[in-house]
């Protein structure tokens, strides 16, 4: 198995997200709030960078948790909250 790095799972993470929105007719510019969590602060700023640039023009409300994930091999998980026509709030959170 190959183990993706930061930014590579960070892309992936936000491409599992964008394909669940779609399939409730949702896309990240309805997302209203994003937590994200990462074991090691310290590899922060390059998620930190997709994340500035996934999220350009939406400005969700946005909150960074460092501590352990569910697997080792995890570098992140990000739960969003959106708003949509057929539900009042959603939650999604990927590894």
């Amino acid at each position: 198995m190959t183990i993706m790095t930061d930014l590579q799972q960070t892309e992936q993470v936000f491409k599992n997200i964008e394909g669940a929105l779609a399939a409730v007719g949702s896309s990240l510019k309805d997302v209203i709030r994003s937590r994200v969590f990462i074991p090691y602060l310290e590899h922060k700023h390059p998620i930190l960078d997709v994340i500035a640039k996934r999220y350009r023009g939406i400005l969700p409300v946005s909150t960074i948790v460092s501590g352990p994930l569910g697997n080792p091999d995890f570098k992140i998980e990000i739960e969003v909250q959106w708003k949509s026509r057929a539900f009042t709030l959603i939650s999604l959170m990927w590894p």
